[in-house]
């Protein structure tokens, strides 16, 4: 089981380390862009769906709540679930209030933040362990 953690982990790891320094160094460039999504949030229904069928696959491969490194496998797996269903079921002003606190530049950098820390951890778990 834990080689289906290893798998999601070394797809997660460098995404959310690539993500994370890229909000950190290009914060400017990542307020303009939630910017525009807070505008026209339906632009992000690609997206979502992507993002909750990538959930929903981690979540049903691989579901296992021990505390160890490979559960940040499986917490990623259902925030993602959560965020898709968050966006298409929650009303429009709420979706554009959260997008707006998005904009804001602490946000940004505590959310980069934690995905440098992701990505390292789980790439470190997954490459070089």
């Amino acid at each position: 089981m834990e080689a289906v953690a290893l798998m999601f982990a070394k797809v997660l790891g460098p995404m959310y380390l690539v993500l994370g320094l890229s909000v950190l160094l290009y914060q400017k460039v990542w307020a303009k862009i939630i910017k525009d999504w807070s505008t026209n949030h339906t632009s992000l229904i690609g997206l979502m769906l992507f993002v909750g069928i990538f959930g929903l696959i981690i979540t049903l491969s691989y579901n296992v709540w021990n505390f160890n490194v490979w559960l940040l496998v499986t917490l990623s797996g259902w925030a993602m679930v959560l965020k898709a269903l968050a966006y298409f079921l929650l009303p429009g002003k709420l979706i554009k209030y959260c997008m707006k606190m998005g904009e804001t530049t602490w946000v940004q950098y505590t959310d980069g933040a934690i995905a440098v820390i992701l990505g390292a951890i789980l790439t470190y778990y997954s490459y070089m362990i």
